[in-house]
């Protein structure tokens, strides 16, 4: 590592925070890494621009074996799988720039009633159909975890659910070369490092344990923007009759406008690639399905040690151009037998319904009625 580089870092870092010592309590307190974070200027500063994110191996579309259709029953076609008990995560980190810089899990849907309450509406629903209580926790992070707290601490208390909430991460933005960045006033830009820190502040929070000793033996994940992504029995089920994976990530065909993570074979093995990684070699344009960042995964397979990368993430603050490094959390696949379930994304039956601008609550208004009656989420 470069000592004087790292000594000048180190420096900046802690003028910085003597200026704003709130800052400085709000890094203790969500977890920041101080010893990664100079790992990672180092990398920034000494890896060539083209090679931050590689994507190492040999990239292939995914075999048929490791594609699923919804309702999938095993290899007996009148066989009834066993439906496993669940516990439900919501990803509730982010917050909607494209919104007005609010917390994205309260923005209001319709008239009284915000994503959260949808989203925990959907699973109330679930276990009064089975008739047993569920584990929900929600992943928030330095900037929405009080707000979503304080909203749920409003929210009526009810038997069906065990709401818990749990914060992922935190870390400083830099620069190009590698720097501290700060605003013209020379305040830091604290950031929250991505989705893949779920399973790790998961853990960090001890609900994995928790869930598993309460009977769950998969974790249903969806976006809190997804409102087609609940836990329905007809999932259950087919989660049920998969045998041969820990790891199943639902994926929906692409449509005009879709970015991010495809299902593939890396190295013969079935695993979600995001877009940025995908080798000049691969045309991923011929793999007709995008991952919608839903998965159901075995809550015992979660105890492995997994150690995903950081990947590098060009932002943009206050027109100034800024770096951050994100863990996705698709690259469990990496570590996890895995396998891509197909889903639908239209009718009451869609699971891909997601609402990235203040325009989709009306384009997709009729749409989003549809899966909130089909999943009971409205009676």
């Amino acid at each position: 590592m470069d000592t004087k580089h790292e000594q000048h870092l180190s420096a900046d870092f802690d003028s910085a925070l003597e200026r704003d010592p709130a800052t400085r309590t709000v890094l203790e307190r969500f977890g920041f890494d101080r010893d990664l974070w100079l790992r990672q200027a180092h990398e920034l500063r000494t890896r060539a621009k083209g090679a931050r994110n590689p994507c190492q191996g040999t990239l292939a579309a995914p075999e048929p074996c490791d594609m699923l259709e919804l309702g999938f029953s095993g290899n007996a076609p009148e066989a009834t799988p066993r439906r496993p008990r669940f516990a439900a995560a919501i990803l509730a980190g982010g917050m909607a720039t494209r919104f007005g810089g609010v917390v994205k899990g309260l923005v209001e849907v319709r008239e009284g009633q915000n994503f959260l309450a949808l989203k925990l509406a959907q699973l109330k629903a679930l276990a009064r159909q089975s008739g047993a209580p569920l584990d929900v926790a929600i992943m928030t992070s330095f900037a929405s975890h009080a707000p979503v707290s304080a909203w749920l601490a409003s929210y009526p208390s009810e038997d069906l659910l065990s709401v818990h909430v749990f914060p992922q991460f935190i870390s400083l933005r830099m620069t190009d070369a590698g720097d501290l960045f700060v605003d013209p006033e020379g305040r830091v830009s604290p950031y929250a490092p991505g989705h893949g820190d779920f399973h790790f502040a998961l853990e960090r929070a001890g609900l994995r344990e928790r869930f598993s000793n309460n009977g769950a033996e998969w974790l249903f994940v969806s976006n809190v923007d997804n409102l087609g992504a609940a836990l329905t029995p007809e999932l259950m089920a087919t989660v049920g009759a998969v045998k041969d994976a820990d790891l199943l990530f639902e994926v929906a065909p692409k449509a005009p406008g879709d970015a991010g993570g495809i299902p593939a074979r890396l190295n013969g093995r079935p695993e979600v690639i995001e877009g940025f990684r995908l080798t000049p070699e691969f045309d991923g344009s011929a793999v007709p399905d995008f991952n919608t960042n839903t998965f159901s995964v075995r809550l015992a397979a979660l105890a492995k040690p997994m150690s995903l990368d950081y990947f590098v993430a060009e932002k943009s603050v206050n027109d100034r151009p800024a770096i951050q490094f994100e863990r996705l959390v698709g690259q469990l696949s990496a570590f996890l037998p895995t396998r891509f379930i197909r889903v639908p994304r239209e009718g009451g039956r869609s699971r891909f319904v997601p609402c990235k601008v203040p325009a989709d609550l009306t384009t997709q208004a009729a749409l989003i009625e549809a899966v909130l009656t089909h999943t009971h989420a409205l009676s």
